[in-house]
């Protein structure tokens, strides 16, 4: 299992494990969200491969003036 860094052509990837989470863990209408956090609002967001697919998503962006993070969202295929 390898972690690295989130890359644009990682997208549609992200979006599967996104498909195959919904309806039970996400709402159908949180896809756009999801497209809009990917191209405009990562900060540190990783994936997860395994044997060269990516098996799950996740990270953390930053709210400095409340001094916290926030773990962002996360998906896995098993």
């Amino acid at each position: 299992m390898k972690i690295r860094p989130y890359i644009s052509t990682d997208k549609t990837s992200v979006l599967q494990l996104f498909d195959l989470n919904t309806p039970q863990y996400f709402d159908e209408t949180e896809r756009d969200g999801l497209i809009r956090y990917l191209d405009h609002e990562t900060e540190d967001y990783f994936v997860v491969e395994e044997e060269g697919e990516i098996v799950g998503t996740g990270g953390i962006n930053y709210e400095p003036t409340a001094k916290a993070a926030v773990i962002s969202c996360v998906y896995y295929a098993f």
